[in-house]
């Protein structure tokens, strides 16, 4: 423990832009670029933190990237995964084996990519499939089953909270997934998802402005190019006709 915390120490004073909590835990490989805050009880490992990252009390990262103006919130967990620029995850929310998108809000409780079972196996159970050791002892001496695929997660996303997003699940540009729901299916571009199996309640928008939308990328601009056109994010009544360039 002693050295985890020296290790810790060193960081801090390496970055003297760099906030790192006496009492965050620094595994190894974990490559920092000032300024970034990380809070106390903080746990990261084999991990890649970008520019104005801040990890809030208590939130344990592992394998992961987190992009630029990135907020991890307390208590909340991230597991081989990678998270894009302006994102947050709020407060308790659990994310592996995902990709996260530019500018996506990530509510409270929710559980992205927790794990599969099989069904139609004999026993769904994976002391028998998976050498994982889930409960500490495996039968098998290879893998029966694929346990994690991949949750894509594309950018402006907005994910209520307790929601639950199944593995291998796509969700398109711009899209909002209701609290409590449980997402089992994709989902377009610019959806508003809820319900327990999570249903298409309505498009964001019209089909045409989707289309354009979608070409358009916004999330793709540099800052300035974003301060310029701040007008169009303020209102319900944006033109995107007027843009700036």
């Amino acid at each position: 423990m002693k050295f985890i915390e020296y290790k810790a120490r060193i960081l801090k004073l390496k970055f003297k832009k760099t906030g790192v909590s006496w009492s965050a835990v620094i595994g190894a490989n974990v490559q920092v670029f000032p300024p970034v805050e990380i809070g106390q009880k903080c746990f990261v490992e084999n991990t890649s933190l970008d520019k104005n990252t801040i990890l809030c009390n208590g939130s344990a990262i592992r394998h992961s990237y987190i992009g630029k103006f990135c907020k991890i919130n307390e208590n909340a967990s991230i597991a081989q995964s990678k998270i894009y620029d302006f994102t947050y995850v709020s407060s308790g929310s659990h994310i592996a084996h995902a990709t996260v998108g530019k500018f996506c809000s990530i509510g409270p409780g929710v559980h992205i990519a927790g794990g599969r079972h099989p069904i139609n196996f004999l026993s769904s159970n994976p002391v028998f499939y998976s050498t994982a050791k889930q409960c500490g002892f495996s039968f098998a001496e290879k893998d029966f089953f694929e346990e994690s695929k991949t949750v894509v997660i594309g950018n402006d996303v907005w994910i209520g909270a307790g929601a639950y997003i199944s593995d291998g699940i796509v969700i398109g540009d711009g899209s909002v997934i209701g609290a409590g729901a449980v997402l089992t299916k994709s989902v377009e571009p610019y959806s508003i998802m809820g319900g327990v199996p999570a249903k298409l309640i309505r498009k964001r928008f019209s089909d045409s402005q989707i289309k354009e939308l979608l070409e358009l990328q916004w999330w793709e601009w540099d800052t300035n190019k974003i301060v310029r056109n701040l007008p169009l994010f303020q209102t319900s009544n944006f033109d995107l006709s007027k843009i700036n360039v």
